[in-house]
């Protein structure tokens, strides 16, 4: 019988078998999390913890951890040995960010119409240009600690 969660994981095994480590990992964290807040729950107010919060830390826990763990393992770029690959990387993904940038603008523009004043303005670009800021650091983290680790394995 075969696995539907591996169709979503990448065809390499190593890093199919890393990224089933970090989905494991985050479900003892939920878990153990859990038993926390119904242990807390127990000596405290239960009105202040509705299912929402339960909810939202149910999703937010695992998905940040796997994320968190998925750029510090440092298996994204295996093919970065070298300083000079690194720069043209680095460079690749200033170049990546800023289209991300532009087509984040641009797809705002669509749904939200053309803006009427600098504030709207300003809105548009500003979460454009933070969308972009943490797509280039979440990459820039994974470049450095993939290069990081490929160096010191050479």
């Amino acid at each position: 019988m075969k696995n539907s969660l591996l169709f979503f994981l990448p065809s390499d095994e190593y890093k199919r078998n890393k990224i089933k480590g970090f989905f494991s990992e985050a479900l003892l964290l939920v878990i153990l999390v859990n038993v926390i807040l119904l242990i807390s729950i127990q000596f405290s107010n239960k009105d202040f913890m509705k299912n929402e919060f339960f909810a939202f830390i149910n999703i937010v826990i695992p998905a940040g951890y796997i994320l968190i763990r998925y750029i510090l393992s440092g298996i994204e770029y295996a093919a970065i040995f070298t300083s000079t690959d690194y720069s043209k990387e680095n460079k690749r993904l200033v170049k990546n960010s800023f289209k991300f940038f532009v087509m984040f603008a641009l797809l705002t523009l669509i749904f939200k119409g053309i803006p009427s004043d600098f504030k709207e303005t300003a809105e548009i670009v500003g979460i454009a240009l933070i969308a972009a800021m943490m797509l280039m650091l979440i990459n820039w983290l994974s470049l450095k600690s993939s290069y990081k680790k490929n160096k010191n394995l050479c």
